[in-house]
């Protein structure tokens, strides 16, 4: 570019990514917006704009850290594990005890959570089961049977059926037509032994049950047969495997999980519907990220999407950092599109806080990470629970070899906030080191666009990148990063 921008030209700058260099490897890397999302809209001759990550506000207090949340089709209303709590709707229902992540699933009758290694049963009459073997005398002369399954690990619905997987095994239990907290008495079990990788999740789709293995994802379909309700669907299979119980979640009409080293690398696919096959979503970078962590770090993390607006997330939520991948705007930029949702200002800063997101129809509620509370989405702030937040963009590096740069320029839309917000720009030539920020009022009260710029930035040697920043709760859009040749 730089050999063709002409002076007086003004060159607009993309700022959906941007680039870098690694200070390990010293690759070159791609740096990702943080709590900032892309739109693919075209809004006054720009190709798409930034908006802000939606903040936070508190719903109620609740017991104790978010486990687990589940929608409830026949209630139409969220169930959630929240310390030694379970909540419909934000009411307490029931006592769910210890401390570990809860998987859940629903049937007509009840809601079932897995907690401490047995499945829940948590009757919409109010009365709690546990899911257990039938007695052993049936009331004839044959004795019910009596099975061993082991610590629960996972758990699912499927036509009349809760389906769990158990921990260290490739077998999956189902449970009897009669009475859902019992198992099938005469073939309450099934094994998932195409390769010997156990089931780390499990899940239902459409008529079958999905086995995830850590090399390999089996179907099982039903069979009408009383004697063997489920059976293997080889030609299903995909060659592919998870890491973890909440490495997998329903994405697209599909399934989004994060791969095993079976795959030959880190990266975050997508199962084709019906399965046989995956496509990748992960940018090279998202791959650079998840290689940074062990198998036992990332055994611990847990995938999950969410639709609002024009919006189609799925939320990978790492130990120390939480990334979003966007569908409809990837689709429409041709390229996988990720950004970085935090919590927190520059060093102090981590992963979101909020987790087990839930769309409730005309909001999205969220668990939380760090607090015993109850929270939603803000579309008028970027705040979380009141504390100010930190939006970070980067544009590409850009050749300007030689050529002297008059100014920087970015369109923001803002003017909602009574307090004058300011916004921090940098530059760099060599993508690892920025030069001094500076200061720039960005927001006027009643000001709906603002023009930032920054005067006379100066001679460029080779390229030349810039990074944006602002902290606050201001609701803003940025768009249409531009330099001008002088």
């Amino acid at each position: 570019m730089g050999a063709y921008a002409q002076r007086g030209q003004v060159v607009n700058l993309p700022i959906v990514f941007g680039d870098g260099r690694s200070r390990t490897d010293f690759d070159w890397i791609t740096r990702l917006p943080e709590n900032m999302l892309a739109i693919a809209r075209q809004i006054k001759g720009g190709n798409g704009y930034m908006r802000m990550m939606p903040g936070l506000k508190k719903v109620a207090d609740v017991a104790g850290l978010s486990r687990g949340s589940d929608w409830n089709t026949v209630s139409n209303s969220a169930y959630r594990v929240m310390g030694g709590k379970l909540y419909n709707a934000g009411v307490e229902v029931g006592d769910v005890s210890g401390e570990d992540r809860t998987p859940m699933a629903h049937s007509r009758d009840s809601q079932g959570v897995v907690s401490q290694n047995q499945l829940l049963l948590y009757r919409y009459d109010g009365t709690r089961k546990t899911f257990s073997n039938w007695p052993r005398d049936s009331g004839t002369d044959v004795d019910n049977p009596q099975f061993t399954w082991g610590d629960i690990n996972d758990v699912c619905h499927l036509r009349q059926r809760y389906i769990f997987s158990v921990k260290n095994s490739d077998t999956f239990w189902i449970s009897s037509l009669e009475d859902e907290s019992h198992p099938d008495k005469i073939a309450p079990f099934y094994r998932a032994e195409s390769m010997p990788d156990g089931i780390v999740a499990i899940r239902s789709w459409r008529d079958y049950v999905i086995c995830f293995g850590t090399a390999s994802i089996e179907f099982f379909g039903l069979t009408g047969d009383a004697q063997n309700v489920y059976a293997n669907q080889p030609s299903y299979t995909v060659k592919a495997g998870t890491l973890g119980r909440e490495t997998v979640c329903q994405y697209l009409n599909s399934f989004a999980f994060l791969t095993s080293p079976f795959v030959g690398e880190y990266t975050i696919a997508l199962m084709n519907p019906g399965g046989g096959d995956w496509s990748d979503l992960a940018s090279v970078q998202v791959k650079k990220i998840l290689a940074g962590y062990t198998v036992a770090q990332l055994q611990q993390t847990r995938l999950e999407a969410i639709s609002f607006e024009s919006h189609k997330l799925l939320i990978v939520h790492l130990p120390d950092q939480t990334l979003v991948y966007d569908h409809p705007v990837s689709q429409a930029q041709g390229l996988p599109v990720w950004t970085i949702i935090k919590t927190g200002v520059q060093n102090a800063s981590g992963p979101h806080r909020a987790i087990d997101y839930v769309n409730e129809g005309n909001r999205v509620t969220v668990g939380d990470k760090t607090l015993a509370v109850l929270g939603a989405f803000d579309m008028t702030t970027c705040a979380q629970y009141g504390a100010d937040q930190e939006i970070v963009l980067y544009t590409p590096l850009m050749p300007f070899t030689g050529m002297m740069l008059s100014d920087f320029e970015i369109d923001a839309s803002v003017g909602g906030d009574s307090v004058t917000s300011r916004m921090w720009i940098s530059a760099t030539e060599d993508g690892s080191v920025f030069g001094q920020e500076i200061l720039i009022d960005y927001n006027t009260p009643q000001q709906w666009l603002k023009r930032v710029i920054l005067h006379k930035v100066g001679r460029c040697r080779t390229v030349v990148g810039f990074k944006i920043r602002t902290v606050g709760a201001t609701p803003a859009t940025l768009s249409r990063a531009r330099v001008r040749v002088s």
